[in-house]
């Protein structure tokens, strides 16, 4: 006997019992493996079987291929080949199987031995099968549906079918006292019970009924047996087949209910087709029938379409195939109706629109046409008292007719307006454009310069074509235009008047000094030096005009700059006029209180004023200012301190007759007096100076730009704005000069 015994589960897996021990494994022993098999148990590789392909995984890094390993082969190599030996073992493994079964002889359950079970019929040996309660179960004793019968001396009383091939192996002996191995199964097994009990619970072996596909052919035989049509549900069809041998032609009850969805589904699908056969083959005749009712109606329901072709053969022959057919096929004919007379009434509505729009097109409107101006029209037409279905056209489709025909005069009228406003603009633009090309045409013939005022131009293009027009258009007006093209020759001639600057500075200081005396000539002969030992200045004198305008600048330059140095000097006598009248009430060898002494002409008291050495005196010496007018300054200041000394002797004569006031309250009182006036003097000369200061601060060239472009610009008020000009100037110089 042998030692071990291998036995196969209900989930199909192998597992091998120890006979003496009592215990199961999983793994093959080692008594029973090949050299082959020894020698990959060695190794971290591990066989497996996925169908009829085998493939290989490595137990540490998970590797997975299906081509035998380098590792693997290699001991292969050294190994002798296994054909024989392999053949050789199945015989061993039948004759180990056969001694582990139950010997010949030995009752199986219900006292059916293995020999009286070979020779017996399968209803006998269902016999000898009994429930867990005693009680017979009965067993089919006939072949599976679509098997011939078992041939007679067949082995093991098998079935056999059409093929030569097709008879079922005998049903495994199991022995009952070997346990299930205690391991676990993989994850990727269920975890089932090896069945232990009477042979018939066991399923059939694989590959019983020739296929993969024949334990669910052999199932769904049963079904159609049974008589089970697409009506029934799984619970009954369970309870009617549960007792039949074929129910365990598939192994769990997954693959049953998915073989009996399966089978009720075809047989619907069958049941469908044979349907919609004989609908296709009723409908012509029955849309014949329905088109040719004129009793029905589009909007007849079914009910009411059932009571009128209640008599009619080919519509009882529809509903005889299935109310729903009938029902379907109604509400199609029912749709195609509707379709066809919105059809008819949409193309109806399209040619009234149509008819419409062209009496519109017919009459004089414009943008401003009103609807009831236009529906009086078209009622009075003749096209709509002829046209039967004109007249019948709906208001509210009127209406939009006339919107859009308003819309498309209105689309007519902004695309004129818009070609009009894009002309117009092109227009001025070729104004604007021919102007500056004018204003060019000045600059090239030297007529036009940085320094020709307006007045001159417009002279000169006023009675141009198209001036008038450019004068009234919106934008740029030539005004605009001009200053733009006068800014531009100043920045070019502010850059070429630095650069000469430069050129005259390079030669020496003498010859970058240019005053109002400089002569024309005198000028390019010093440019000519500079830009011979420059090297850079020879471009300059090539454009005679344009040295021109540099050298006018420069003169300019240079005038404005005395008159600024005299004015500025005039300011400062000024002032120095007011602090000479304060310096002489300081000094006290002056006969203040005798007015006789007082009244002598200036002639006289010159020599003895200059004698006293005032700063105020040396300091108008110092002005760069013609001697007449410092000294009329000087005279102008020694009268204005007489008089006020005069007044002071009248107000003090007149308070000495007084009897409330004595002499030194007097005079207290009168320094007070001309203490305060001295105080109120500092004040009012602080603030004018500082007004004046804060003037100054402004640059010269602004200030010269603002003004020789108010003085050129030739509006209405320019006399009047000059005369602004000039009467603020002096009024600052009289701020400037007043106490």
């Amino acid at each position: 006997m042998a030692v071990w015994t291998e036995h196969t589960n209900a989930a199909g897996r192998k597992y091998w019992y120890h006979t003496q021990e009592k215990r199961s494994v999983w793994d093959k022993p080692d008594e029973l493996r090949t050299p082959r098999e020894r020698a990959m148990a060695a190794t971290p590789w591990k066989e497996y079987a996925a169908g009829e392909r085998r493939y290989y995984v490595h137990a540490e890094t998970k590797e997975t291929t299906w081509k035998v390993p380098k590792e693997l082969q290699d001991i292969f190599d050294t190994m002798p080949d296994e054909p024989a030996a392999a053949a050789a073992a199945t015989p061993a493994a039948a004759a180990a199987a056969a001694a582990a079964s139950p010997a010949a002889g030995t009752p199986l359950s219900g006292g059916v031995t293995p020999a009286t079970a070979a020779a017996a019929s399968p209803a006998q040996v269902a016999a000898g099968h009994s429930s867990p309660g005693g009680a017979a179960r009965p067993v089919y004793s006939g072949p599976p549906p679509g098997f011939a019968a078992p041939a007679a001396g067949s082995p093991n009383g098998g079935l056999a079918g059409s093929p030569a091939s097709a008879s079922l192996p005998a049903r495994p002996a199991v022995d009952a006292a070997a346990p299930v191995p205690s391991a676990p199964l993989p994850a990727s097994l269920p975890q089932r019970v090896v069945p232990v009990g009477p042979a018939s619970s066991a399923p059939f072996a694989p590959g019983a009924f020739g296929g993969p596909g024949g334990g669910e052919a052999a199932f769904v035989s049963l079904l159609k047996g049974k008589g089970i049509d697409a009506s029934w549900t799984w619970e009954s069809a369970m309870r009617e087949i549960i007792t039949e041998p074929l129910y365990k032609a598939l192994k769990s009850m997954s693959e049953r209910k998915a073989a009996f969805a399966k089978y009720v589904a075809e047989l619907q699908r069958e049941e469908n087709e044979r349907r919609e056969a004989q609908v296709k083959e009723l409908e012509p005749g029955v849309r014949e029938l329905l088109e040719n009712m004129k009793q029905l109606k589009p909007f007849f329901s079914i009910e009411a379409t059932n009571q009128i072709l209640a008599n009619e053969p080919k519509w009882k022959q529809l509903r005889e195939v299935g109310e729903e057919k009938a029902r379907e096929l109604w509400e199609t004919v029912k749709k195609e109706w509707k379709e066809k007379e919105t059809a008819a009434q949409r193309e109806l509505r399209h040619r009234n629109m149509d008819m419409l729009m062209s009496l519109l097109l017919t009459f004089e409107a414009d943008v401003f046409t009103r609807w009831k101006d236009a529906q009086r029209t078209v009622l009075e037409s003749d096209e709509w008292a002829t046209d039967a279905h004109l007249s019948t056209m709906d208001a509210a489709d009127m209406i939009i007719v006339f919107d859009e025909h308003m819309r498309a005069l209105e689309k007519e009228k902004e695309t004129e307006a818009a070609a009009a406003l894009k002309k117009r603009r092109r227009d001025e633009r070729r104004r604007r454009e021919q102007y500056k090309q004018r204003l060019q045409e000045l600059v090239a013939d030297g007529t036009l310069t940085a320094r020709t005022p307006w007045p001159t131009i417009y002279k000169l293009v006023k009675h141009d074509a198209d001036f008038a027009e450019l004068a009234a258009q919106p934008g740029s007006s030539p005004l605009d235009l001009y200053f733009d093209v006068v800014d531009e020759l100043e920045s070019r001639l502010h850059a070429r008047t630095k650069h000469v600057e430069r050129l005259l500075e390079s030669a020496g200081t003498e010859a970058a000094h240019i005053d109002e005396k400089t002569e024309f000539e005198d000028f390019k002969l010093r440019l000519k030096k500079a830009s011979e030992q420059d090297g850079e200045g020879a471009e300059v004198l090539k454009d005679e005009k344009e040295l021109r305008l540099v050298f006018d600048e420069l003169v300019e330059r240079a005038v404005r700059a005395q008159a600024e140095q005299r004015r500025r000097a005039e300011r400062r006598l000024r002032h120095l006029t007011e602090d000479l009248r304060y310096a002489l009430r300081k000094v006290s060898a002056l006969p203040v209180e005798d007015d006789a002494a007082l009244e002598r002409p200036w002639e006289e008291w010159r020599p003895k004023l200059a004698a006293l050495e005032l700063k105020e005196w040396s300091e108008m010496q110092r002005l760069d200012i013609e001697e007449d007018k410092v000294d009329e300054s000087r005279k102008s200041a020694w009268e204005r301190f007489v008089r006020r000394q005069k007044e002071k002797n009248e107000e003090r004569r007149a308070k000495e007759g007084s009897p409330h006031l004595s002499s030194s309250s007097r005079k207290r009182r009168d320094a007070a007096a001309d203490e305060e006036e001295d105080k109120s003097r500092h004040r009012s000369s602080k603030h004018a100076r500082s007004s004046r200061d804060a003037r100054d601060a402004r640059p010269a060239s602004g200030r010269r730009e603002e003004e020789e472009r108010r003085r050129e610009r030739p509006t209405e008020g320019e006399e009047s704005a000059r005369k602004r000009a000039r009467h603020e100037e002096e009024d600052s110089e009289k701020e400037e000069g007043e106490v």
